[in-house]
């Protein structure tokens, strides 16, 4: 066989022997390290949150029943008995039960604490919290894979890693590359070798397999968290076209959150920004996933204009859809997509995996998971290839210092 010459050939047969080669593998090293306790948090929560709509779907109940007794307190009065129960915490929404007989919920902050109870709306009483553990549970890890628990600047940042993490995925193609001659074998996994080389099978032929998902979910992430100016970019080459067809059916709750309502006061967006999660699972937990994310974005005002005509008051009693009762089909306007805003809602899509059903679903838990699995193997390595090898040469030098001032001594006598 010919030997290579040009860097095309090189990189074809023994790609080792490239700077291509070694340059990726100290951005993937490093890269790597940097982001694993991120890629954990990730991997586990988009996991998590894959099943969402379901979850809140199976799991969410009505509003506490109560007794009616006696006259029933006004808004101040429940304001003053939730703070009572919570003290150090202000409340800062309060939603109007629909029936008498509904527990009124009460939201309470205290820095970046909050509460959402349910309260007797005659006697005062907290009745304990508005939702269940499963979805509230679910409810923060999507806070966690969406914003990072930060809010907006969360978000933000999560775009901005979900770069870095794309690139981190082509680095380690590029590593996972072994040459023409070997490339079959770096597909599989010799269950037999020694637990080093396991450690590196799983690490090369896992990160291969699921290359393609990594790298989807890399490229989506970015327009998941910043979708602004992807939006703004289509809407220029790829403009919405008139809205024409006939009305389809939609549920209640999906109406109230698409619907466009009153002018926006100068304080709503600071407040849509800050609770569009909240509103978005609450008016319609059915789109939490498939459609929060953009609503947080384009419709989360006209939610707060909706949902809180006195927005930047604190103490704003805000009126929401009942979000607990069977949805009522009712007929809406169907929205046209441009070609653009197609492939765009296919980022979302492929993202959270709520473009099929349950077994496309499940896929998309299991391979959520494998971020962690790499996470793992590659510290492996990188614990066996530099911290390991670093402390034994640290050793070794000590132990030459050691027997260097035990021998002086002697040499002197001498």
């Amino acid at each position: 066989m010919d030997k290579p010459t040009t860097f095309g050939q090189r990189f074809w047969r023994r790609p080792q022997t490239t700077w291509l080669r070694r340059a990726c593998f100290q951005i993937h090293l490093w890269t790597g390290v940097a982001l694993g306790l991120y890629l954990i948090a990730i991997s586990v929560s988009g996991s998590a949150i894959v099943f969402h709509n379901e979850i809140i779907t199976n799991f969410s109940r009505g509003p506490a029943r109560v007794t009616i007794a006696g006259t029933r307190l006004t808004r101040d009065q429940l304001k003053q008995a939730a703070v009572a129960a919570w003290p150090g915490y202000h409340v800062t929404f309060l939603w109007k039960a629909k029936n008498p007989e509904d527990a009124v919920e009460i939201w309470l902050e205290r820095g970046s604490s909050t509460r959402q109870r349910q309260f007797d709306p005659y006697s005062g009483k907290d009745l304990g919290p508005s939702k269940p553990l499963p979805v509230t549970a679910v409810a923060w890890f999507y806070e966690l894979h969406a914003n990072l628990l930060t809010g907006p600047t969360g978000r933000f940042v999560n775009g901005l890693i979900s770069i870095v993490v794309t690139l981190l995925c082509i680095s380690g193609l590029v590593v996972w590359w072994p040459g023409i001659a070997r490339w079959k074998r770096s597909l599989l996994i010799d269950w037999r070798a020694n637990w080093k080389r396991l450690n590196w099978d799983l690490h090369n032929a896992v990160g291969f397999w699921v290359f393609g998902f990594v790298f989807i979910w890399g490229v989506t992430g970015v327009y998941v968290s910043i979708p602004i100016p992807f939006n703004d970019f289509v809407q220029r080459i790829s403009p919405s076209p008139e809205q024409t067809r006939s009305v389809a059916p939609a549920t209640e709750q999906s109406a109230a959150l698409l619907r466009v309502s009153a002018p926006v006061p100068a304080k709503a967006p600071q407040l849509a920004v800050k609770a569009a999660p909240q509103l978005a699972v609450k008016a319609a937990p059915q789109l939490a996933v498939k459609a929060a994310p953009q609503l947080a974005v384009k419709a989360a005002p006209q939610l707060a204009a909706k949902a809180a005509p006195q927005a930047g008051d604190e103490q704003s009693t805000l009126a929401a859809p009942d979000s607990f009762g069977p949805p009522r089909a009712r007929r809406r306007q169907q929205r046209i997509l441009s070609p653009g805003e197609t492939v765009l809602r296919w980022f979302y899509y492929l993202h959270f995996g709520n473009f099929a059903g349950w077994k496309v679903k499940t896929l998309w838990v299991i391979l959520g998971l494998s971020p962690l699995l790499l996470v793992v193997t590659g510290f492996i390595m990188w614990w066996n290839r530099v911290l390991s090898r670093d402390a034994r040469a640290s050793r070794r030098r000590a132990a030459a210092k050691a027997a260097r001032r035990s021998t002086a001594p002697s040499t002197s006598a001498a």
